[in-house]
């Protein structure tokens, strides 16, 4: 009988140990899953943040092309560019299937240009990617222009007259100025291009004076320019 009762006393012992070691262990389980959910949270709260992350609404302005014997020159303007990013100039010969042409380090003066030296012959067609730190992008509308042939624009002064031949394929009303070496538009005309009359004249107030002046032609997508040199 004694025994009997040892044996009972022990196995309660041992069963109340057991069931301490159980709920302790599943303490030890709580707090991992507890801890576990706590990160999980974190990196929830931390990829919610990046997601609502605002980025910075770039505006593209100012976007101009020019056709010239060196290439063709897209300039433009854009704001609240951040350190680190960088513009994407891509062309396209039919208007929809781009691809790159080079890149432009973005900087706080806003203003910004790429020259493509080898340009595709007659239209090409030009946008411009913006890319940050984030991979984020942006692009800007798509701008055509004329690529013309070397000879599309011939200029020379005979002394009181700036001459000036053109050979376009496209036909419509055109501006062409001439400007002085500090930027100053000496003479300006309008002309109407139609192909049968492709020599113009513009006059000077007075004789033009020594030095390099550049004639600029523009018209609906088409801009190109040439320089005189006034002996």
């Amino acid at each position: 009988m004694k025994s009997l009762f040892l044996f009972i006393a022990a196995m309660l012992v041992f069963g109340i140990a057991g069931a301490q070691t159980g709920n302790s262990d599943n303490e030890k389980k709580g707090q991992e899953i507890s801890s576990d959910s706590s990160l999980n949270s974190a990196y929830t709260t931390n990829a919610e943040r990046l997601n609502n992350e605002k980025i910075p609404e770039i505006k593209f302005s100012n976007i101009t092309t020019r056709s010239s014997r060196q290439g063709v020159q897209i300039s433009w303007s854009s704001a609240n560019v951040e350190n680190g990013s960088l513009f994407e100039i891509e062309r396209s010969s039919n208007g929809t299937n781009f691809y790159s042409l080079g890149s432009v380090p973005a900087n706080n003066s806003g203003n910004f240009y790429y020259l493509d030296n080898n340009p595709l012959n007659n239209t090409s067609y030009y946008r411009i990617g913006y890319l940050n730190s984030r991979n984020n992008s942006a692009y800007s509308k798509t701008i055509s222009v004329q690529v013309l042939s070397r000879d599309a624009l011939k200029a020379y002064y005979n002394g009181s007259q700036l001459m000036v031949n053109l050979d376009l394929s496209n036909r419509g009303n055109f501006k062409i100025a001439l400007i002085n070496a500090s930027g100053q538009v000496v003479s300006l005309k309008d002309v109407n291009y139609d192909g049968s009359l492709n020599a113009f004249s513009l006059n000077t107030e007075s004789r033009l004076t020594y030095g390099i002046y550049s004639v600029i032609v523009k018209g609906e997508n088409t801009s190109l320019s040439t320089q005189v040199l006034v002996k």
